[in-house]
This record gives C-alpha cells, structure tokens and sequence, in this order.
C-alpha cells in the first residue's frame, strides 16, 4: 500500500510520552533510555491488554514514543497513571540504568486518525489530527505532567475516579495558533503517594499571560481608536460652524449695505457690531462677583518609589475586595511572581491566602502589595493517619528548581515566620521515606525562596501540633 492509499479515517486515543532533558544526554545514556522505556511500556497491564487484542499500535520518536488504542478512551489513562507509579517507585534503579534521572511528561487526546504504508514495505504507521495534537497537548507540560485533552476529560467525565482527577487548565494556544482545552490529570492515592504533577506547567501559564496582556493591549487601542474618532468628528463640526458664521456675517454685511443708502448709518451699524464684538470677547464681570481660580490637587508624590502606608491584612478575602481596600490607601495588588496560585481545597477560589509585606505599617516599594491566591479546582486532602502512628515529616518541594542545590531548607510559615531547619535530600522519594519511618506526615509546599521552603497555613498548624520528636525527623524532597 503506497502514501496514496490511505485507509478510512478511525478515531484513537493517543497517549504520547516524552523524556525530558534527552538531548542533553550522551549517545549510551540515550540508548539506554530508549530500551528502559520501551521495557517500561511494554510491561503495563493496559498496553498488554490491547496488544492481545490487536488494538493498538506504537510509534518510536527517539526521545519517547506514541501509543495509540482504538477501543478503550480509559486505556491511555490507566497506561498513564501506571507508568508514572512505576518511575516514582523504581527512581533509583532506572537512574543507576540510564545514569541520568528518569523524568517523563505524558500527554492524551482522543480524534482521527490514519493508517499509511509510507514506504511501500509493509510496515504500517499511523498519522493524522489524533497523534499530531497529542503531541502538542504533551509539549505543554513539564515533568511529571499528565495533560490531557478536553475530548478525552468529556469522555471519562460520567466516570466519578476520573473527574477527581482531571483539573481545569483552560484554554491554550499552542503549534499553528491552534487552541486546545487541556485538564491535569493529578490526585493522590489511598497509600499517601501522588498522581502526576499538581503545579500549573510554566507553558501554560506564560500562555494566560500572554492572552492578559493582549486583551489588555487590545482593549487600550480600542479606546484611542474611539477618542480618535471623536476628535476627528469634533474638528470637522468645528470648521464647518466657523465656515457657516463667516459665510452668514459676509451675507448679512451685503444686505445691509444693500437696506440702505445712508453710507452713515451703515458705518454706524459697522461699529455697533465691531464694538459688540470687543464686548463679547472682554466681558464685564458684575458688581460684586470675583473669580478665584481653583487650585488644582496636589499630585501624590511617591518619595524613591516607596510609600508608607499602614497596609491591611488581605489574607483571606477575595482578591477583587482586596483591589478596592488597596486603591482607597494609594496601593495597588499584583500577584506573587514566585507563587500567584496556591493549591488550596478548603477556600473559595481567588482568595488570597499570602501576601507580601504582611499587614501593618510598612514600607510598601513601588506602592505594591504582593499576593497568592487560591487556585480554581480541588485536590483530594491528603489522607491523614491517627497523631501517634507519625514517624515523621515529609515535605514535597520538587517544585521549586532554585532548590536543587542547596543542602537545607529552613521552613516558614505564610506570614514569613520561621519553624525550624530541615535537612534537604537529593535522594529519590524512596530513600526519603526510609529517612523519616514508613508512614509520614505528607505535606506540600506552596512557595520557597531565600529564607527557605513555604507551606500553606493548614500544614503549619498540621506540623505544630506534631511532638517535637516526630517533627524532628524531616525530609524536604527538591528537584
């Protein structure tokens, strides 16, 4: 069968996988990833299932590899969740195996697709709409993301176990100005362990905000396009009044000489109309009545871009309520560079559960006050074992790359206040549960920065109530 030969178009779901970093890697590092992965593959239960049913087929691109069903939607999904368990848990085996670190990013999309023999020997490959947005719904994340399409989230949405795990990303664009409507597939199991990557991939989020600044642009050309067209309207109904006023007095200067002989009276009517005129450009003011100008406001002088202002505690409003309590003090709100959305299930979204400089008088640079808010969507709590059964405190920040080389982390609450010191690992998630017991207290954190790794005010109160003993053994994973 030659390219020219294509069979009918078949819908499929695609789930595509990618290694991170591959190109970074040397030629043996590479072979080597290309064999774990396929051997990975080829040992979940999923891939096994379709291939006894001949119902799938695989496509290798070097750095990764397109898996493609044609009978269940929820076969990538599983496929997906599976591999991404078997990577966390065998971390350290598969770096020893590749020598590098095993970081995969997946992407899922169920549409059309081909079957084609494009080299005339036999050897049948797929292509189409169905693999190629699958690949661009990958390349939107970051590791340990699994990003799906909107035609795969309506699919399983009737299924309660996927509609916890399908969070909300919008709507993004990607390769060819083409929009896609992607969902992160992330959660946490009975056992404590995670499911994908919770943070929002920086792809995404530099997409919204692109989109911001060109509505924002957008909305600013819209106005001058208007005041432009009102001025311009302006002008012309100016010049046309002035035309009509010389053309009446030139009209109104001939009838009247034609109205009389009397050259006289005539020069009499001239001057009345010369002095009339003088009249109206000087007016008299009346008896009694002075004008005052009315000094214009003073500007607000901002001294070295810093204002001192006694700034309110935001923490826990709504961050529009919070605009209008800044605005009436002369600040304004901006969302944290580092941490604008926060992962938080028992408040309302776009409540501001951080903010920077606390309240109080401060010195506020630049007139703006920093904030974090609370993410749209939920995350299943963190399962919460009985006080006493603690071995100790495992804290999650593989978020936060500034991290990678540091040998301790200090932790601080939300309000910048500082808990204690706790030792860094390099390690992988394995040997960090080994350090502190085998049942954890699991915490995520929600920022970091100079002073050290950031959690939410929930888990501070979590970890404060721990005996000092069990809060002693802590571990901070980093990248």
């Amino acid at each position: 069968m030659s390219l020219s030969e294509i069979q009918p178009k078949r819908t499929a779901h695609t789930l595509f996988i990618d290694f991170v970093g591959y190109s970074r890697l040397s030629a043996n590092s590479q072979a080597a990833v290309q064999i774990a992965l396929q051997n990975l593959v080829y040992n979940l239960p999923a891939f096994q299932v379709a291939r006894s049913e001949g119902q799938f087929m695989l496509r290798k691109t070097g750095d990764g590899m397109a898996i493609v069903f044609f009978q269940d939607i929820e076969y990538p999904l599983a496929a997906a969740v599976a591999l991404d368990e078997v990577i966390k848990h065998q971390a350290a085996a598969l770096r020893e195996q590749v020598g590098a670190n095993f970081r995969l990013r997946q992407g899922i999309h169920s549409g059309p697709v081909v079957i084609v023999d494009e080299d005339g020997d036999g050897v049948m490959d797929v292509a189409g709409e169905g693999i190629n947005t699958a690949q661009r719904v990958m390349d939107c994340g970051d590791q340990g993301h699994i990003l799906v399409s909107a035609a795969v989230f309506h699919a399983v949405a009737e299924h309660e176990h996927w509609k916890t795990l399908l969070h909300d990303l919008g709507i993004v664009r990607v390769k060819h100005d083409e929009l896609v409507h992607l969902y992160n597939l992330h959660g946490v199991r009975p056992d404590g362990t995670m499911i994908g990557f919770e943070a929002i991939p920086h792809k995404i989020h530099e997409s919204h905000e692109r989109a911001k600044e060109l509505a924002q642009r957008e909305e600013v050309l819209e106005r001058q396009s208007q005041r432009t067209t009102i001025t311009g309207y302006a002008l012309r109904a100016a010049v046309l009044l002035a035309a009509l006023v010389a053309v009446g007095a030139v009209l109104w200067s001939l009838w009247s000489y034609r109205a009389t002989d009397d050259i006289a009276k005539v020069r009499e009517a001239i001057k009345r109309r010369e002095a009339e005129k003088a009249r109206l450009k000087n007016p008299t003011p009346a008896p009694g009545v002075v004008t005052v100008a009315t000094p214009a406001p003073k500007p607000l002088v901002k001294s070295d871009s810093v204002i001192e202002a006694n700034v309110p505690n935001l923490v826990g409003m709504q961050r529009a309520a919070a605009e209008v309590a800044l605005v009436q003090i002369g600040l304004t709100l901006a969302l944290s560079e580092n941490t604008p959305e926060v992962i938080n299930p028992t408040v309302p979204p776009n409540t501001i559960v951080n903010q920077s400089p606390a309240a109080g008088p401060q010195k506020v640079k630049g007139g703006v006050v920093y904030v974090s808010v609370a993410a749209a969507g939920t995350v299943a709590p963190t399962p919460t074992a009985p006080q006493s059964t603690y071995t100790g405190v495992l804290i999650d920040a593989r978020s936060f790359a500034q991290l990678a080389n540091q040998q301790s982390a200090g932790l601080f609450g939300p309000d910048e206040s500082p808990l204690y010191s706790a030792a860094g690992i390099t390690d992988d998630e394995l040997q960090a549960v080994q350090a502190v017991g085998a049942n954890p207290l699991r915490l995520t954190a929600t920022l970091a920065g100079p002073n050290g790794v950031g959690l939410s005010q929930e888990d501070v109160a979590k970890l404060r109530a721990l005996p000092n003993e069990i809060r002693a053994k802590t571990v901070v994973l980093r990248p």
